[in-house]
């Protein structure tokens, strides 16, 4: 069963209407939760397996931008250090939306991020300990670090990637993220794949545990 699920804007902060339609498409087991204009967010938001999120015709701003606006659910988890934590199926997605906040995403498989805008934050897309993800048609303005590929990112593609205004366009890491997360998958940054980046900053490539990292502009 997919369960539709349109939120309506709250006056002060949407966080609770969103986290709600977010949490029913977790009981539901699949869900698309569609956020139609403009939301602000104080705090995160967390995705659950399965779900996608839909930003059409507006934005989705984090108030403060310190912390992520989204992050997948399990991160909330005694678990989320362990194999047993992954999640999957998760899929933020625009129809002219915008984002301007932090997406980031820890120990998850087949998941996509794409059609989307970024703009005015320091980091805009985090991975780590991530497989089959796709991150295409993403649009960055003015965000300092556009994606951070951290350790344990592998088997994704990043293609159609436009940026404007940063300091940094990807960046494939295979540093340890200190007082975070065990490594229970090892640390490479492998068999990943950037097409059609339009930057002018080439993507980096930091530690001795990234290898097989095609880029094609």
């Amino acid at each position: 069963m997919m369960g539709y699920i349109y939120v309506k804007r709250d006056t002060v902060c949407d966080r609770t209407a969103i986290q709600n339609a977010l949490d029913e498409a977790a009981k539901l087991g699949r869900g698309t939760v569609i956020l139609e204009g403009d939301f602000s967010v104080n705090g995160s938001l967390y995705v659950s397996d399965n779900t996608t999120v839909i930003i059409k015709n507006g934005t989705l701003s984090a108030l403060d931008k310190s912390i992520p606006l989204i992050i997948n659910s399990n991160c909330l988890l005694p678990r989320t250090r362990t194999l047993y934590g992954m999640q999957e199926g998760i899929t933020i997605t625009g129809e002219n939306g915008c984002i301007s906040g932090k997406i980031e995403l820890f120990n998850v498989s087949d998941f996509s991020i794409g059609n989307l805008s970024f703009k005015s934050c320091e980091e805009a897309v985090s991975t780590a300990y991530v497989s089959g993800g796709q991150m295409h048609s993403l649009r960055f303005d003015d965000v300092k670090t556009c994606i951070t590929a951290a350790i344990g990112t592998r088997n994704c593609t990043f293609t159609n990637i436009t940026t404007e205004g940063e300091n940094e366009s990807i960046v494939f890491s295979s540093s340890r993220l200190e007082n975070r997360w065990v490594n229970y998958f090892g640390p490479d940054v492998n068999n990943n794949i950037v097409r059609g980046l339009q930057s002018s900053h080439l993507p980096k490539i930091i530690g001795e545990y990234c290898y097989d990292i095609l880029i094609d502009q």
